[in-house]
C-alpha cells in the first residue's frame, strides 16, 4: 500500500517535514501546507476541502498527527461520523489544554 500524499502540495507524508496533521472537520494535510495557509493574527485554518474553520491554531504543530496514515488499516471506521468528530476534537482541545496554549 502506498503513504498517501498531502492534497494540497501533492507530496507524501512523512514524519519529518510533511508531516500529516488533523484539522476540526477530519480533513489531513501536511503540516508545512496547514502552516502556509493558517492566518496568524487569527489562528485560523479554513478547510481547502470543506471550507470549515479550524480555530485557536497557535501553532500547527499542536494540531493532531494522523498516525493512521502511516498504518494499513485506519482506526477510524467512519471519519466523517459526528462521534468521531467529536472524539477528534475532544482530543485536540485536550492537546491544547496541555500545552497551555
Amino acid at each position: 500500500m502506498e503513504k498517501e500524499e498531502c492534497h494540497i502540495c501533492c507530496f507524501q507524508y512523512d514524519k519529518s517535514a510533511k508531516i500529516p496533521r488533523i484539522l476540526r472537520c477530519g480533513h489531513t494535510f501536511c503540516q508545512t501546507c496547514l502552516e502556509e495557509i493558517r492566518i496568524p493574527d487569527k489562528g485560523t485554518i479554513t478547510c481547502p476541502d470543506c471550507r470549515l474553520q479550524t480555530e485557536n491554531v497557535i501553532f500547527t504543530k499542536n494540531l493532531p498527527e494522523n498516525i493512521n496514515i502511516f498504518n494499513q488499516t485506519p482506526t477510524f471506521a467512519n471519519l466523517n461520523s459526528p462521534y468521531e468528530g467529536a472524539k477528534r476534537l475532544s482530543i485536540e482541545c485536550r492537546n491544547l489544554s496541555k500545552t497551555g496554549e
